[in-house]
């Protein structure tokens, strides 16, 4: 997905979300990203975009499915996308 389909849905909502990019080469894990204690999808060597996100579901369900979903103790959850190239 492209990054800015990402934020024209995030913004068209009107939020002003917790969210970034992250370039994953499998030297840092989620854990150490995040803060991650479960996690669904799996992580390819890339760039992606991350969302924090509590209770975003009305936004996040306009959009394609995030690769992956961390689950975080403290932070909330997070969601990431792999940027197309």
């Amino acid at each position: 997905m492209k990054a800015l389909e990402i934020l024209n849905n995030i913004i068209n909502e009107g939020m002003l979300p917790d969210c970034g990019t992250m370039t994953y080469d499998g030297s840092v894990s989620l854990r150490d990203w995040f803060g991650a204690v479960n996690h669904k999808g799996e992580m390819r060597h890339g760039t992606y975009f991350y969302l924090y996100a509590e209770h975003y579901d009305y936004v996040l369900a306009k959009m394609p499915a995030a690769d992956v979903f961390v689950e975080t103790e403290e932070a909330g959850n997070v969601w990431l996308w792999r940027i197309e190239e």
